[in-house]
């Protein structure tokens, strides 16, 4: 192996592979400077294309409100997929492999990975039936000179069978400047010596089509340095293995690799979920005997890889497998390319002076946007909201980015988000129908929030790495809209301490939820509680399978003597639970659109566009047909069916957005001052200030980096923060009832009057009715 000696008195720039990989997934300008926030972006591309005005420091500053602009939107998209990728994306953001630079000034992150690599060599070990003296560990924060010279001594040294934490570097001379030195810099979990086999490791527990890529730039540096390997594995998390014990992460060796670059979802067929997960880890070509895996895709001429088979089912024997084409399928645009040439460009990717928008004189950022590998999405946005300017924000749901960003996309982007400026907030009767649902009378409501804690490192029996535990819920309890009080309090605030948490303190915050079998709870995005309480009755159902006496004893301590009785109390908390998301999302009733009324809301402040450009509520079809069902949809049969677009309450100020904190900023904004209102704290005079901050503490809490006396303190704030959510729900369900109720004011007599009624309006008699809630 070669050795590399750093010249001190040159700039010396590793290319590793978080470089190499985003040569593939974004334009070369990106891959060196990625410091936006603090330097900008330029305005004008190599083509000279402007692609904003630049005055003073506005750029920093645009930038700055782009990017919130973007957390936001992001913060929705998680909301969207809150049952799969919450818990995970929250900590692998800071542990993922591609951050070859870890950053050990982060307690808590240290702490963490330590924990990972313990678990992960000693998992290795045991696979290849090593003892302790045959495993040589070297310092993954030692220098390159330094790591690469006890590499070689771990090589030569026969008593040494496995290298933890190899480091490989190559000095790029035929790249390199007179005052620039370029390096190749790569690092994998293991080297087995005997069978020449690399390791590599990451903190997920699926794979993906990158994991090839990583495979390709280990197997190339090797080469460079003269390091032979003649097998590549991944050792990822097992999260389909059954009795997973507390404390103890599941791994798994795979040989291959999913094509894809997502997870692919789980499916409720039991036959077609057995091989998802196969594809999910990579052992799909093993199932098929294919002689298809990381080595020999990188080590051959083949260089690029296998599409995933299809899971069909047989429609005569109804039997499900895979369905593989008669020749292998190779993704297209997925080869790795020469890879001498590939670090060249990256190189020169250093020394660019700006980036490119544009081809021909127009904006165009086609050629950067589809990849095997990945994507820049965040870049690409915040490039296309530079360009659009602020007068442009809204959340690009409503046209979706694909393959294509350019004039065209901005064009039609531009045009959806003008008419959208000129249509009124208004409500349908939709809206009028979910807030039935809130006003019952002598009905108990329980407005709940879950906060919660997470751990890579299963926290309990049966659950897997990054899994999620409730540690925390707050409850406010109202009838006929007042808050019932709580030892003269408005909210019962639980949290129980995560680093002692057990399964028993979860089923007692659900039970406190359950609060005696009320008529109704209250969330806002229903999705994540359900899913919560979902897993918890199955982790409670699993202790009763396994005859655990202990815990049985501790249910029946607290009421509960068998596994029914609590099952039945999580499916009446979800299956009579309301989701304030509703209101702002697509209608629910089931009416024909020609025979729903839009009411005006006029509650909210006009903001991001001209008060004298929108229209004003006619109730004639032709503005249902222009707002809410502009084009009509052909079928490949010639049927034609048209879109079910109608929203419960449109709000234009929401820029296509429906969290709760967006809701709360535009309450604030518009001056509207609810029932609840005083109850209500702005989140930027709260020390724990959003969801990710709570999630922080619990986290450095269970990681006991939190000593008591502190954690004494923040459970305080925890408890403000989780309290306020609380109250927020009730702020944003009061808005929404002002708003009703600022339009049609007769419905103010049936507040907390009906029961197994819904009210409704008729287009026809125009006014408010009344219908049965059986027969709706």
């Amino acid at each position: 192996m070669n050795s590399v000696k750093l010249n001190k008195n040159k700039k010396n720039v590793n290319i590793t592979f978080f470089e190499y990989k985003l040569s593939f997934i974004t334009q070369p300008y990106f891959i060196f400077h990625r410091d936006f926030p603090n330097n900008g972006i330029p305005n004008i591309d190599q083509n000279g294309f402007e692609l904003y005005k630049k005055t003073n420091d506005q750029n920093k500053q645009n930038i700055e409100n782009i990017l919130q602009f973007l957390r936001e939107l992001n913060e929705e998209e998680t909301e969207e997929n809150a049952v799969e990728i919450d818990s995970f994306d929250f900590l692998e953001e800071s542990l993922s492999e591609l951050d070859v630079q870890w950053d050990y000034s982060q307690r808590k992150n240290a702490i963490i990975q330590q924990e990972i690599q313990k678990q992960a060599v000693d998992f290795l070990k045991n696979s290849l039936n090593l003892n302790e003296h045959e495993i040589y560990e070297l310092s993954p924060s030692e220098s390159l000179e330094n790591s690469l010279i006890n590499l070689q001594l771990a090589l030569n040294n026969p008593n040494i069978s496995l290298i933890i934490n190899p480091k490989l570097g190559f000095y790029l001379n035929n790249f390199s400047t007179e005052e620039i030195d370029f390096y190749l810099k790569a690092n994998f979990f293991a080297y087995d010596k005997a069978t020449k086999t690399a390791y590599l490791k990451k903190n997920k527990s699926w794979t993906e089509s990158s994991d090839y890529l990583k495979a390709n730039f280990i197997f190339e540096v090797a080469k460079l340095t003269g390091l032979v390997i003649k097998n590549i594995k991944l050792i990822i998390f097992d999260e389909f293995k059954s009795n997973i014990e507390k404390g103890k992460i599941p791994f798994f060796i795979t040989d291959a690799a999913s094509s894809s670059n997502s997870k692919p979802k789980k499916d409720d067929n039991g036959e077609r979920e057995k091989l998802r997960k196969k594809i999910v880890n990579g052992t799909f070509f093993k199932y098929e005997n294919l002689d298809i895996n990381f080595y020999s895709i990188v080590s051959s001429n083949i260089n690029k890889i296998v599409k995933n088979p299809m899971i069909a089912t047989d429609k005569k024997t109804e039997e499900v497998n895979f369905k593989w084409p008669k020749e292998l399928k190779y993704i297209d645009n997925s080869d790795f390319g020469n890879f001498e040439d590939k670090i060249k460009q990256i190189v020169d990717s250093y020394f660019l002076k700006a980036p490119i928008y544009s081809k021909n004189g127009e904006f165009n950022l086609d050629e950067f946007l589809e990849s095997t590998y990945g994507k820049d999405k965040e870049f690409n946005k915040l490039i296309l909201f530079l360009y659009m300017t602020d007068k442009y924000y809204f959340s690009t749901q409503i046209k979706k980015i694909t393959n294509i960003l350019n004039t065209k996309y901005i064009s039609d982007f531009q045009n959806t988000v003008d008419l959208r400026k000129t249509i009124p907030n208004y409500f349908s009767i939709g809206a009028i129908e979910l807030l039935s649902k809130y006003i019952k009378k002598d009905k108990r409501y329980i407005w709940y929030d879950y906060e919660g804690v997470t751990s890579i490192v299963p926290m309990l029996d049966s659950t897997k790495p990054y899994q999620q535990f409730t540690n925390q819920v707050s409850i406010i309890e109202t009838v006929n809209g007042e808050i019932i009080l709580k030892n003269n309090q408005i909210c019962q605030n639980f949290l129980k301490d995560p680093l002692n948490l057990t399964l028993i303190d979860l089923v007692d915050n659900l039970i406190n939820v359950y609060a005696n079998k009320a008529d109704y709870y209250v969330v806002f995005n229903k999705t994540y509680e359900n899913s919560r309480n979902n897993e918890l009755c199955e982790l409670v159902k699993t202790k009763y399978l396994n005859n655990d006496l202990e815990f049985i004893k501790q249910m029946e301590q607290i009421g509960i003597n068998d596994f029914a009785v609590f099952e039945s109390m999580v499916n009446h908390i979800n299956n009579n639970t309301l989701d304030l998301r509703d209101f702002l999302t697509k209608r629910t009733i089931n009416i024909e659109y020609k025979d729903d009324v839009l009411f005006p809301n006029n509650l909210v402040k006009i903001k991001n566009r001209d008060k004298e450009n929108i229209e004003t509520i006619t109730g004639a079809i032709e503005q249902l047909d222009k707002w809410i069902y502009p084009t009509i949809n052909t079928t490949s049969k010639g049927k034609q069916s048209i879109p079910n677009n109608m929203l419960n309450f449109n709000i234009f100020e929401l820029f296509g957005l429906t969290g709760i904190k967006k809701v709360e900023k535009l309450i604030t904004e518009s001056q509207v001052k609810t029932k609840y209102h005083s109850y209500f704290k702005e989140y930027k005079d709260l020390d724990i200030k959003n969801g990710s901050m709570a999630m922080e503490a619990a986290i450095n809490r269970q990681l006991n980096i939190i000593k008591d006396n502190e954690w004494n303190e923040k459970e305080a704030e925890l408890k403000k923060y989780c309290q306020n959510d609380v109250v927020a729900m009730l702020v944003t369900f009061d808005f929404f009832k002002m708003i009703i109720l600022d339009a049609l004011p007769e419905i103010e007599q049936y507040l907390f009057q009906i029961d197994n009624q819904i009210i409704s309006y008729d287009k026809n008699l125009k006014r408010i009715i009344l219908i049965d809630e059986m027969s709706f």
